[in-house]
């Protein structure tokens, strides 16, 4: 397991920390690996949210012991970096964004503020957290991720919307019609 150390905080460092619930959309996506490469930034989890939350669930998305390892193989890779809590700044961070938010979603972010790094996730409460506490803190969402995935990577229409069922009927995803990218989303799904 590879872990990152907080950079002094006049450095912004080029990292972005997925939420549980983007982790777990891109499982169940079946294309976890492009999507990552494709994202321009380190990409990183919280150690509590690996162990906790993806990892029990990880298994129940896939049908063979092969696939529920694609998780490990980008660790392994390097593509993936798993880090936890290393300062008693994000411990107390922890403890005070405990009280308004799950555990998960309070690591993540108590590493994202702390850290300055940017954020990815669908939770409503976690994103407005961030832009409430931190508002020069870049917040993402599944479907901004996948916008880029499929623009930079030029997906054909077709697998573009297998990825999409994949994440609605494997972990329940989908934005929300208040969502930037609702219409994208509705678009790219029913094409075929």
């Amino acid at each position: 397991m590879t872990t990152v150390r907080a950079n002094p905080s006049n450095v912004i460092p080029n990292f972005l920390i997925l939420d549980a619930c983007c982790v777990l959309n891109f499982l169940a996506s079946d294309r976890l690996t492009s999507i990552l490469t494709a994202i321009p930034q380190s990409i990183v989890i919280a150690e509590y949210v690996y162990t906790e939350e993806v990892l029990p669930i990880q298994a129940n998305l896939f049908g063979t012991a092969e696939q529920s390892n694609v998780l490990q193989t980008q660790i392994n890779s390097g593509v993936l970096i798993i880090t936890a809590l290393n300062s008693g700044v994000e411990e107390n961070t922890l403890v005070n964004l405990a009280a308004s938010m799950h555990d998960g979603e309070a690591n993540t972010c108590a590493i994202a503020l702390c850290r300055r790094w940017d954020i990815a996730s669908d939770d409503h409460k976690v994103l407005a957290v961030i832009r409430r506490l931190a508002p020069h803190i870049r917040v993402v969402t599944t479907p901004e991720l996948l916008k880029h995935w499929a623009d930079s990577t030029q997906v054909s229409a077709d697998q573009l919307s297998t990825v999409l069922k994949n994440i609605q009927q494997r972990a329940n995803y989908w934005p929300g019609q208040k969502h930037v990218l609702y219409s994208w989303w509705q678009t790219a799904i029913n094409r075929k």
